[in-house]
């Protein structure tokens, strides 16, 4: 084993390892309570491992992913799904991207929490109507 290959393999090693601990979710970070994916790059095994061609596809995923955000910024004022385009392109970063990621999970806590309110409300809503209507029946009619 060469030195260079040695040193590689040490680097490889410590990038891995930093992977992991910042792949530990913080406390509370899901609303569900499951596990989660470690944040990091998903790019194949054979780009991580040349520091040259990973920049490359970050660079790449980047860009792609910026354009998307553009368009759906730009889709915000015209008829379209402006949102919707916006975090397809976070989505697309967080494919690379931790901060993505993190960007994505809160996304997706506070959509879960806005959807159980949506549900508490309705069934709210729909109790009280259903009691204004046995209260209505229950009292004769002049």
């Amino acid at each position: 084993m060469s030195a260079e290959s040695a040193e590689r393999t040490e680097r490889h090693a410590e990038s891995a390892g930093a992977t992991a601990d910042s792949a530990v979710p913080e406390a509370g970070s899901t609303a569900t309570g499951g596990t989660e994916k470690p944040l990091g790059s998903r790019a194949p095994h054979f780009i991580k491992r040349s520091r040259p061609l990973h920049i490359s596809w970050q660079v790449v995923i980047f860009v792609i992913g910026l354009a998307i955000v553009v368009g759906g910024v730009i889709m915000l004022p015209l008829p379209g799904p402006g949102w919707l385009v916006i975090f397809a392109g976070i989505g697309v970063w967080g494919t690379e991207f931790p901060w993505a990621q993190r960007v994505l999970r809160w996304t997706k806590q506070k959509l879960q929490e806005w959807t159980h309110w949506v549900k508490r409300r309705r069934e709210e809503r729909l109790r009280r109507k259903q009691e204004r209507k046995a209260g209505a029946e229950e009292r004769p009619r002049s």
